[in-house]
């Protein structure tokens, strides 16, 4: 809530429709047909039927809560995290994501020197090393690999 609201409640138009930028988010997930569709935030989810709220096990830990709290309730080998502020992502780069992808290892993208850490697949396994950057305080710009074990 850095812009003094929930940016999730940011009204934009998209295809042909004003909804608030976390329904078309989670649209743009629900159109993925995924196993589960996982929401860490505000426990507003109108009309999205198949959106589990997972609230943050960790407080004072930024977007690192959510994920780790996601990859605590997730079913699946691989969570597709995607955050709420990202709204030009489409589906077919998140296709594309999931295509690089293997069993037990995720991708987190990089355009030019940077990470997208919000527009990433991780693995089930990251859960422990996202818990470990959390209790040590490195919530930012800290180094991952999930080659190992």
């Amino acid at each position: 809530m850095r812009m003094g609201r929930d940016k999730g409640e940011i009204a934009i138009n998209w295809q042909g429709e004003t909804v608030p930028l976390r329904v078309r988010q989670l649209r743009i997930l629900e159109s993925l047909e995924p196993e589960e569709v996982l929401y860490s935030g505000s426990s507003r989810v109108d009309g999205l039927s198949r959106a589990k709220i997972i609230l943050d096990q960790w407080s004072d830990a930024g977007p690192l809560s959510g994920i780790a709290s996601c990859l605590e309730q997730t079913t699946s080998d691989l969570l597709l995290c995607l955050a709420i502020d990202v709204a030009r992502i489409e589906t077919p780069t998140l296709l594309k994501l999931l295509r690089k992808c293997h069993a037990g290892q995720g991708i987190v993208p990089r355009i030019g020197k940077h990470y997208e850490p919000l527009v990433a697949v991780y693995p089930k396994r990251a859960l422990r090393l996202a818990v470990s950057q959390i209790a040590e305080r490195h919530l930012r710009g800290c180094k991952i690999s999930f080659d190992g074990s």
